[in-house]
């Protein structure tokens, strides 16, 4: 009876796609460097050094398969920032997978034996299934390599038949270097028992869920071998009733390139994702379409969500959502704010309306939870759309009426004490080119934005009303230079221009934002402020000369990795090393 029948009598068929699987490349620095620091991959389950600068780069041991693919396409290109300005080449063949069985197999088929008097050891158990499997893998372990792609020879394979013979008879071999290589996993495996199997296979079996499906669905069928296979292929067949992935009809499709890794993640939490494993730390996906990261390094753990990190307290997190709260405290502390009134009521706002008709205003929700967007009139509004806008808003929690403060708007990344980055922030609108119409142009900026990866910009009905006032409709050709914009509202700001900002804001302006920040206690944050002239430095004795407008103790991050104009600013690895930073001992 094959250990595959009993599985199947205890209804373990289903485990098969519990197997684990883990990828491993070998990687050599290409230059060197003069300097041989110990990389940051200590507490990294993704990288391990080796001699002569050999660096073996792996996912994690995944039930997911394009987890661990992704896994191990981040990591690789992650690699150079371990080393600023080195550069890495793959060593070998190909990849080495490891594949892990679920250990409920071996204890429910242990348990299930009727062994009488002669009940042996459970790690000698466990130990001859691993040593029965891995016998019949090398078996058909050239012909697995052809049905992916491969073109190796068949090689020497050591001597499977106990566990002795195989430590006498098996030698090192480089990760990738021997394609069809059998070999086991584990360290005094008399004793602690053998963790898994290991086989080098081509690198497309790393780049296609298909072929690393069909390596899993090999092993998982060999269970159930009773003699020699002569033909892998129709004995797969067989197996799986004709259920084979389908990339055995269409090679083509797996030789492409590799997709983006965990390119279904919001590409604030890929961001994060790839510096932390930049920093030596293990991560885990909890959530890919949440955003929901858990990193870990020695004994200090932290949670992304949705690209946002947890480096306030809770109380400063609260209060910097209140916008009112909040532009009092700033006041206190004689950092600059527009002028503000606050309302609960509609007649009382729509009786203060009467002085301010003439205006330029912004309405905001006192909150900036609330499901109410901010909404910006830089030209005066009428008392209908002002009734109009600021109903839902103060039914929603109360609303704010500021001053409207005319400038440059750029925001400012503090963390700590000090500023990360600057970008230079625009609402979202087109710019004319004199011979393509608005909605060209719209399409065209939203080609640009799916490179970086922004949402892209949609119409709403405010925002062809806004269109309208600027004698615009989707088939107006824009003159050259023209800029059009959408509705100014909060939607149309985040989905706006975020340029980087390095150089146009000279830097007397990052003390104020750090003044701001730790008047409400936040230790890490954006500030937003709106300057007259951004070139100029500046003078505290001015309080017309900048604003702040707005805290955010929630950043997105991929503003600055990925601005739409610009060069790029590195925020996101020091930001995963404050929240992982390890206290250094006395």
């Amino acid at each position: 009876m094959s250990d595959y029948t009993k599985m199947q009598a205890l209804g373990m068929a289903p485990l098969r796609t519990a197997l684990r699987v883990r990828l491993m490349r070998l990687y050599s620095w290409t230059e060197a460097l003069g300097s041989k620091k110990q990389l940051a991959t200590r507490y990294s389950p993704f990288y391990f050094e080796m001699a002569s600068d050999n660096l073996i780069i792996a996912s994690k041991a995944e039930q997911n398969l394009a987890l661990a693919q992704d896994e191990l396409a981040l990591a690789v290109q992650t690699a150079p920032q371990l080393r600023p300005g080195g550069e890495i080449k793959p060593v070998g063949l190909g990849v080495r997978v490891q594949l892990v069985l679920p250990e409920v197999i071996f204890t429910d088929l242990y348990e299930s034996e009727d062994f009488g008097k002669k009940a042996p050891q459970y790690i000698a158990y466990r130990n001859a299934i691993y040593l029965r499997l891995a016998s019949k893998l090398a078996a058909v372990s050239t012909q697995l390599v052809h049905m992916l792609g491969g073109a190796a020879a068949p090689v020497k394979q050591a001597d499977l038949s106990s566990l002795k013979a195989y430590e006498d008879s098996n030698r090192d071999s480089p990760i990738g270097a021997s394609l069809g290589r059998v070999t086991l996993m584990g360290n005094r495996m008399a004793e602690r028992g053998i963790l898994g199997l290991e086989i080098d296979v081509p690198m497309v079996t790393a780049q296609s869920r298909a072929a690393l499906s069909l390596l899993r669905d090999t092993v998982w069928a060999l269970l159930a071998a009773d003699g020699a296979i002569t033909d892998l292929q129709a004995y797969l067949r067989d197996f799986y009733a004709d259920k084979l992935p389908t990339w055995l009809q269409d090679q083509q499709s797996v030789l492409a390139p590799p997709a983006t890794p965990f390119k279904n993640l919001p590409g604030a939490t890929r961001a994060f994702l790839a510096a932390a494993i930049a920093a030596g730390a293990d991560v885990d996906v909890l959530d890919a379409k949440r955003g929901v990261l858990q990193i870990k390094r020695h004994k200090q753990a932290a949670l992304v969500v949705g690209g946002t990190v947890r480096l306030n307290n809770a109380a400063a997190q609260e209060l910097s959502t209140n916008r009112l709260a909040r532009s009092v405290i700033l006041a206190a502390a004689k950092i600059p704010v527009p002028q503000l009134m606050a309302y609960s009521d509609v007649e009382t706002a729509m009786q203060d309306f009467a002085g301010l008709a003439h205006k330029s205003l912004v309405l905001k929700p006192q909150v900036t939870t609330a499901s109410g967007q901010m909404r910006l009139y830089p030209q005066p509004v009428s008392a209908d759309a002002y009734r109009a806008a600021i109903t839902p808003l103060i039914a929603d929690g109360g609303a704010i009426t500021e001053m409207f403060v005319a400038g440059d708007a750029l925001r400012l990344l503090v963390l700590k004490g000090k500023v990360l980055g600057v970008l230079a922030i625009d609402s979202a609108s087109v710019v004319g080119d004199g011979r393509s119409s608005f909605s060209a142009l719209l399409e065209r900026r939203n080609a640009q934005r799916q490179t970086l990866p922004y949402a892209p910009l949609t119409l709403t009905a405010a925002d062809e009303a806004a269109l309208e006032q600027q004698g615009v409709s989707a088939d107006t050709v824009i003159a050259r230079g023209t800029q059009v914009y959408l509705e100014r509202n909060s939607r149309n700001l985040a989905c706006g221009e975020h340029m980087n900002g390095l150089g146009m804001l000279d830097k007397s302006y990052y003390p104020l934002a750090v003044q701001a920040a730790a008047a409400l206690q936040l230790k890490y944050c954006t500030v937003d402020i709106v300057v007259r002239n951004s070139y100029a430095a500046y003078d505290a004795s001015n309080p017309d000369q900048c604003s702040v407008v707005a805290v955010d103790a929630a950043p997105d991050l991929l503003e600055f990795a990925n601005p739409t104009y610009g060069q790029a600013q590195e925020v996101v690895s020091p930001v995963i090393n404050a929240i992982l930073r390890t206290q250094k001992k006395k």
